[in-house]
């Protein structure tokens, strides 16, 4: 997909003793670290990481709200052991991905939009599941009602990985969720 086979980042806003410790943990890795600025928010990624064909551009600074982490080359093994050790020195970072064929082409201000999304999303996925769960051990315990049945139904087409509108999950949450809260509170 790119020229370029070394290991390395390109990283958006992470600032101070932060920066310090992930730069630490880079050079243990011995990954490269690119970090990109606010004025090359427009920018195509392929343009921030060095590969020719796209588009750089000169913003004017606008900062975007987010620590980010873009890997490049860093998979697998490799990437969950590196992250691992991130998280034992004390740092945490949700808004991340892998390079793809797909966000090389988009500009920085959009990778993190998308990324952000797909973040929120997968949390509430998460959440939903968590519910799901409690509303079934509820219902086996021959607890709950008709309410809380209707609202696992609505969620068990989300139990699925699939595409999915944010919204609508959202509401499928929300509903299992006070379902949930009230067959709890009569117990």
């Amino acid at each position: 997909m790119i020229d370029n086979k070394e290991k390395f980042m390109l990283i958006y806003g992470i600032k101070g003793e932060r920066l310090e410790k992930f730069t630490e943990m880079a050079e243990k890795y011995q990954y490269g670290i690119i970090e990109a600025h606010d004025n090359q928010l427009d920018s195509q990624v392929g343009a921030l990481i060095g590969e020719k064909g796209y588009e750089l551009v000169e913003s004017e600074d606008k900062a975007y709200d987010i620590e980010f982490i873009l890997f490049v080359n860093i998979k697998n093994d490799d990437l969950y052991d590196f992250i691992q050790d991130l998280k034992e020195v004390g740092l945490y970072f949700p808004n991340k991905a892998l390079l793809t064929k797909n966000n090389i082409k988009w500009t920085l201000n959009y990778l993190f939009g998308e990324n952000k999304l797909e973040h929120e999303v997968m949390s509430l996925y998460t959440q939903l599941r968590r519910a799901s769960a409690v509303a079934n051990e509820i219902l086996a315990a021959g607890q709950g009602n008709d309410k809380l049945k209707e609202a696992l139904e609505a969620a068990d087409d989300y139990m699925h990985p699939q595409e999915f509108d944010f919204e609508e999950l959202k509401t499928i949450y929300n509903n299992l969720a006070i379902e949930v809260n009230k067959a709890i509170m009569k117990e």
